[in-house]
């Protein structure tokens, strides 16, 4: 289920890269101030920050490593799983909605789409570089983690 949150991200950026080439090839240049560009720009990068789903599929499987259950319905992240899809909803729409404190516009038309505005600098990178460079840090470090970790066990195994 999990790879369904994966999937239902990138289909809505897709789909809204798709519709919004769509509607600047009928209509002609989208202006920044539209309202299709506001609300393209928040569901485009609504889909991209779906990158929560990663993390919480590598903090499932390093659960289920170091925490192993002795029942199946209660593995990894299991008995949470109505957080999850709540959070799946919800931080990505957060911090996509987050744009809409800058005074002028949220989202800034850019020929081809519509994303961050470029400046402020800081305002890019608070709402999309920053979380991405988190989740790919907590994701290597589960990484090596559990590496290490069943390294280690396969070893005690082979010396028994």
């Amino acid at each position: 289920r999990l790879i369904m949150l994966l999937i239902f991200g990138d289909l809505m950026k897709a789909t809204w890269l798709f519709l919004f080439a769509m509607v600047s090839i009928v209509h002609g240049t989208i202006r920044t101030h539209s309202s299709f560009c506001q609300a393209s720009g928040f569901l485009v990068h609504y889909g991209t920050e779906m990158n929560y789903a990663v993390l919480v599929i590598a903090v499932h499987s390093a659960i289920q490593v170091f925490r192993p259950s002795q029942t199946v319905r209660s593995d990894g992240l299991y008995p949470y799983r109505y957080y999850v899809y709540a959070g799946a909803l919800c931080i990505p729409a957060t911090m996509a909605g987050l744009a809409f404190v800058n005074p002028h516009w949220g989202y800034m038309s850019q020929g081809a789409f519509c994303s961050l505005p470029l400046r402020p600098f800081w305002y890019r990178l608070a709402l999309a570089w920053i979380p991405r460079y988190m989740i790919a840090i907590i994701i290597l470090s589960l990484a090596v983690a559990i590496y290490t970790h069943v390294g280690f066990e396969f070893r005690a195994f082979s010396s028994i």
